[in-house]
């Protein structure tokens, strides 16, 4: 961990800040309406106070800050509302002028209502959230001899973070259906995380002539020891799958929290050397080494890796103006505290019933055929009809199977997930404060962590009747990568003072088989259901970005700011959702293999700055999406089709969210 923030200094000095928008400034658009649509409201008012303890020895900075936005997506019934603070202290002390130390303590709680909302969710499953992160660091900083510096950094961070449902009713199970894809009834999870982390790091650097040039030897190590106090559990210890109708009802014991624990090392070694005036070398290797264990305090993991880098940067023209760059590097993804909560053996099968209006014959009307043909079913699977507590089908459910009847298993042979990494690229200076740049990045990550049905095992089983899948392994499908290639040529100049620009354009592909790994997610669970179509272009795919930002200083102590962004069109999947036995859903094509349409918006910043009685005073506003576009930004991906929350029924590719229409916003700033 590592806060980096502002100092204090010899004068008093500090800043206040506000901005502010609501309902009457936000437009009235062709798919969003502020007087109708809920609230779009933003508030944040922020404070900084810096300056001297004593006098060239000791400083402190403080600063403050309030957000409340509430945002009501495109066709969503349900607004978000999120209020957060964010606090922070900071005391600098030169203890001598050769070593200097830095305490600080930050905190950050907030509440989040409305935090799922979206055209498929109904008011009844709103959820709300609250959280609260404190930190505290102190570090120390000098030279213990003239040409050897050494860092040392203590840390403690604590983070807690609870969700359920917005109604506090935790009893009430909650309702997915598989035909519309609407969650209601409640929300579906209570959740609570209460995560500690220690860590002390510390880093020694060299300035060394020789050895064929100069050299910038560094070397540190870290350790960090993490723990996880978790509790997941599904609101009212049941979930109601729809299809059209009453369909499944699933029941999972509820769990009391668990206590996880983790532990990370890490040390490296790099040189800079400069081999000649013109070229440098970079070299460097780290080592990691991430311990897992579960809530009996016993090892279920150990992943570790070497990890080299390498760089060079090489001045062509040998006058600073053309430099040609590159660097190749592996980097190993510690998979934090997901793994041993997943390796559990504090664990709760899900029993399965299927409701008896799907299981008897839709030709059976008699009251009595109905109720002798369902318990017929559930005793040929080995169960009994049982009443559910809504009685939401009155013939009951049926005993249809049981899921996860035993703990997850982790391979033995699990490996880190690792991402090698690889640019080129070369920079131009046009003019004094003026250049240009064009890299190339390549990137690719392997051995991603994801769970599977363990008869997928070394290889993957062909089960298409869900009939073998008794247990879950945790494992590096070969079939779970991702790749991304990136091609970016950036302009920027400050060539004149009343001018500040940085262009960019960006040709990227974006693919791969997992949008972002959650470890227990439903991806590659089955063969080959799970597996087919996976591959393809990710939701961040974008082949064409162009961005254009900067300001203009005009007279009268008047700016303008801008900044302008054009995306090429996105990509979408076609989708089908897998009824029981299976379950998620499936690729109908390749991943990403459709485009809807692109988005471009723009943002203008007006200030103007005035002095009184010693103070800087700027007035500020701002108009975001300028031109008023509202071009869709996300579909539907249902091969049958979608419904929203309030009742509208969808086509595959049809918008389910848009662009929010023109909005203005205020703000004062002052300084002293």
């Amino acid at each position: 961990m590592n806060l980096i923030t502002k100092s204090g200094g010899n004068d008093f000095s500090g800043t206040f800040d506000v901005r502010y928008r609501d309902n009457r400034f936000v437009e009235k658009g062709q798919h969003a309406d502020s007087e109708e649509g809920g609230d779009n409201t933003f508030v944040l008012p922020a404070a900084t106070l810096g300056g001297p303890i004593v006098r060239d020895r000791i400083w402190f900075f403080t600063s403050a800050a309030y957000q409340r936005q509430q945002t009501t997506p495109s066709l969503s019934p349900i607004t978000a509302d999120f209020k957060g603070q964010d606090y922070l202290g900071k005391i600098s002390w030169q203890i001598d002028p050769r070593w200097r130390a830095v305490f600080k303590g930050a905190s950050s709680p907030a509440t989040f209502t409305g935090f799922n909302a979206g055209p498929f969710v109904d008011p009844t499953a709103a959820a709300a959230e609250r959280q609260r992160s404190v930190l505290w660091q102190a570090e120390s900083s000098g030279q213990l001899a003239d040409r050897l510096l050494w860092e040392l950094q203590l840390g403690v961070h604590d983070r807690k973070v609870s969700d359920g449902p917005q109604s506090g009713d935790l009893q009430m199970p909650g309702v997915i259906d598989l035909d519309t894809q609407i969650s209601s009834g409640n929300y579906t999870r209570v959740q609570s995380s209460a995560r500690h982390r220690a860590e002390a790091q510390t880093s020694l650097t060299a300035f060394v002539d020789g050895f064929g040039g100069s050299h910038e030897f560094k070397g540190g190590a870290s350790y960090a020891a993490l723990t996880l106090d978790a509790l997941n559990n599904t609101t009212g210890g049941a979930l109601y799958t729809d299809d059209d109708g009453p369909f499944l009802y699933s029941v999972t014991p509820e769990l009391p929290s668990q206590t996880y624990r983790d532990n990370l090392t890490a040390g490296y070694l790099q040189d800079a050397w400069r081999v000649l005036p013109a070229l440098t070398l970079k070299l460097g290797l780290r080592y990691d080494r991430a311990g897992y264990s579960n809530e009996l305090h016993e090892s279920v993991a150990t992943l570790a890796a070497w990890q080299p880098r390498l760089g060079f940067a090489w001045d062509l023209t040998g006058d600073a103006r053309t430099v040609l760059r590159g660097s190749y590097g592996k980097f190993m993804h510690p998979s934090a505290l997901a793994l041993p909560l997943y390796a559990r053996l504090t664990f709760a099968p899900t029993t399965r019933y299927l409701a008896c209006s799907q299981a008897v014959g839709a030709d059976v009307s008699d009251p009595a055929m109905i109720e002798a043909a369902c318990q017929a079913f559930a005793a040929a699977r080995g169960g009994a009809v049982i009443q559910d507590p809504l009685h939401r089908d009155p013939d009951g459910f049926a005993f249809y199977d049981m899921l996860s009847t035993s703990p997850n298993q982790v391979d033995p042979n699990l490996r880190p997930t690792m991402a090698n990494e690889y640019s080129i690229g070369i920079q131009r200076q046009l003019a004094q404060r003026t250049s240009v740049e064009l890299t190339y990045v390549a990137k690719a990550t392997r051995n991603v962590l994801e769970d599977t049905c363990s008869e997928n095992v070394p290889q993957p089983t062909a089960d298409s009747g869900f009939e073998n899948c008794h247990s879950l392994t945790l494992t590096n499908p070969a079939a779970a990568r991702r790749d991304y290639r990136g091609l970016l040529l950036r302009f920027e100049s400050r060539e004149v003072d009343w001018l500040d620009v940085v262009a960019s354009y960006t040709y990227s592909r974006s693919r791969g088989s997992v949008e972002n790994p959650q470890v227990s997610g439903p991806d590659f669970d089955v063969y080959p259901v799970h597996f087919v179509n996976t591959y393809g272009d990710l939701s961040d795919d974008r082949r064409h970005r162009l961005k254009l930002k900067g300001f203009v200083k005009l007279p009268r102590e008047v700016s303008v700011g801008f900044n302008a962004i054009y995306e090429s069109p996105f990509d979408y999947s076609v989708l089908q959702s897998l009824a029981p036995p299976l379950y998620g859903t499936a690729f109908l094509e390749p991943r990403g293999s459709r485009r809807a349409n692109s988005t471009s918006t723009l943002e203008i910043e007006l200030r103007k700055r005035f002095r009184v009685a010693g103070l800087d005073l700027e007035l500020i506003g701002t108009v975001e999406n300028v031109l008023g576009t509202e071009r869709p930004v996300a579909v539907c991906q249902f091969a049958s089709g979608c419904t929203l929350a309030e009742g509208e029924d969808l086509a595959l590719g049809d918008p389910t969210d848009f662009q929010p229409p023109r909005r203005y916003e205020v703000g004062f700033r002052m300084v002293f």
